[in-house]
């Protein structure tokens, strides 16, 4: 089993190091000391933006609710965190992005050939199937993938039920490209990529990357 993941405090250098709450929603109890900037935590959970800390190294709380992210400000940072496209201004733009993972279920036929015609472009995809139709040894969520992967946009192929919780993944995870195929777009996932900053495009890969 793996270690969970370590994350760094990057930001609060201003303010005496972040905020900490004792629960994962923003009107939980504020602690009186704040998790000094530079310190390293353990990850229990993520919950969103929100993230559940062990302290392993550093000033403030042993442990608590804080945020990865400030509007557009980055707070905390995943140890070993690669860098990520920023977000595109439109379809196209995102299109010419290199690194890619198509989330849905591998006996999709669409999904074969959404990573055949991305991998034939000379893009790199990597496949996350939600539903656990692929095998153990495919991820079942983005979280789940190695912290190295580069993702610089997610091709989303599934059930907007499922979309919700990859957009989740998403903004911890800090990509801020979400590409939505026909039939996996809702009111709900837009409004997440639109509170998460997050630039998202409706469209068909394979119509679109020529």
């Amino acid at each position: 089993m793996s270690a969970p993941p370590r994350w760094e405090v990057i930001g609060g250098g201003d303010k005496g190091g972040v905020l900490v709450r004792t629960g994962k929603e923003l009107s939980s109890e504020q602690l009186l000391e704040r998790l000094a900037t530079g310190s390293l935590v353990e990850e229990l959970a993520v919950a969103g933006d929100r993230l559940h800390f062990k302290k392993l190294q550093g000033d403030g709380p042993d442990t608590g609710w804080v945020s990865i992210r400030l509007k557009d400000k980055e707070l905390l940072r995943r140890e070993g965190a690669v860098q990520r496209a920023p977000a595109c201004r439109d379809g196209p733009e995102m299109i010419e992005q290199q690194c890619w993972a198509v989330v849905g279920r591998g006996t999709n036929d669409v999904v074969q050939q959404l990573l055949e015609h991305l991998q034939s472009h000379g893009r790199t995809a990597v496949h996350v199937d939600p539903y656990g139709a692929s095998g153990s040894e495919v991820p079942k969520s983005l979280a789940d993938l190695p912290p190295d992967t580069a993702i610089d946009v997610v091709d989303l192929c599934a059930n907007p039920n499922f979309g919700q919780k990859v957009i989740e993944d998403c903004r911890a995870l800090g990509i801020s490209n979400v590409f939505i195929q026909p039939g996996a777009s809702s009111p709900e996932i837009e409004a997440r990529c639109k509170e998460g900053k997050i630039s998202f495009h409706n469209g068909c890969v394979l119509r679109e990357m020529l």
